[in-house]
């Protein structure tokens, strides 16, 4: 009986103890979990700021090569030009020696 009483009382004490170290750690914990929290969201903004990155990088790679395909039209455009500006002063040199003016 005694023995068992003994057991009894060792073991609410360990109880306790345990109680007072949890109420002890409750604070750290809270903390720990609000930390994870604010890491979580902050891995999470950076990946959309990542996808947001991509994105842009996507999007300036398409203006460069539209800046290159309107770049060769134009450079296409004006070698056109040029030579259709001396066709007609090719023609208009023929007429002048042809009517002799």
């Amino acid at each position: 009986e005694s023995m068992a009483a003994s057991r009894a009382i060792a073991w609410f004490r360990r109880f306790f103890l345990y109680m007072r170290k949890a109420r002890e750690v409750l604070p750290t914990y809270d903390k720990l979990i609000a930390v994870k929290r604010d890491i979580d969201n902050q891995v999470e903004s950076s990946y959309e700021a990542e996808d947001k990155l991509k994105a842009a990088e996507a999007s300036l790679r398409s203006s460069q090569t539209l800046l290159e395909i309107t770049e060769a039209v134009h450079k296409t455009v004006i070698e056109k030009r040029d030579y259709l500006q001396a066709t007609l002063d090719r023609i208009h040199q023929t007429v002048i020696d042809l009517t002799g003016n």
